[in-house]
């Protein structure tokens, strides 16, 4: 169970602050059932209302700072989601958002950004799809990133990316020295 103003992920709704625990006032909800009231951390004026004993969506803690900084240092080592057949990788990037798993969503930003230099490189527009599914991974890893390091997303966004740059920099680098050598 979680306390009152405790952050949570609450499915694809994000970081959530628990702003209630008890029976709900709204006459479709059973009075004998304790409810979570939810307020979403980056979407002012809504409340969600779920019951404790919920199992449908994903609800879980907000990861610890130490956590966060943790994955950020293993990014590297993280698989990519290399699906070709498009309909399939559609449904996987689907199943990685419900998840709520920030390692997966890590793994697809990265592989999604990595496409979409991949694309551009070769002349090619970035698809609509792979921006829609990068966008959400986005939305929810730094909206909850941000609550653990106490950032805003835009500067955890800056955060991935420069290290994503960064690893792709070294790998560049790396494969070079290995031409060198052969």
């Amino acid at each position: 169970m979680y306390d009152i103003g405790e952050f949570v992920i609450y499915g694809t709704d994000g970081v959530c602050r628990v702003e209630k625990i008890g029976a709900s006032k709204l006459p479709e909800m059973s009075a004998e059932k304790k409810y979570y009231t939810l307020c979403p951390v980056y979407e002012k004026g809504c409340e969600i209302v779920t019951p404790v004993d919920q199992d449908r969506i994903v609800m879980r803690r907000v990861l610890e700072k130490q956590e966060v900084m943790d994955l950020i240092d293993r990014m590297g080592e993280l698989p990519e989601i290399w699906v070709r057949e498009e309909k399939k990788r559609e449904e996987d990037y689907k199943e990685v958002i419900r998840s709520c798993d920030c390692e997966r969503l890590l793994s697809m930003i990265k592989t999604l950004y990595r496409r979409k230099q991949m694309r551009l490189a070769a002349g090619k527009k970035v698809t609509a799809k792979d921006m829609k599914y990068f966008n959400m991974a986005e939305t929810n890893l730094y909206g909850e990133f941000a609550v653990a390091l106490d950032l805003t997303p835009a500067k955890v966004k800056e955060r991935i990316i420069s290290q994503m740059k960064e690893k792709e920099q070294n790998q560049k680098a790396s494969e070079e020295m290995e031409n060198v050598r052969s």
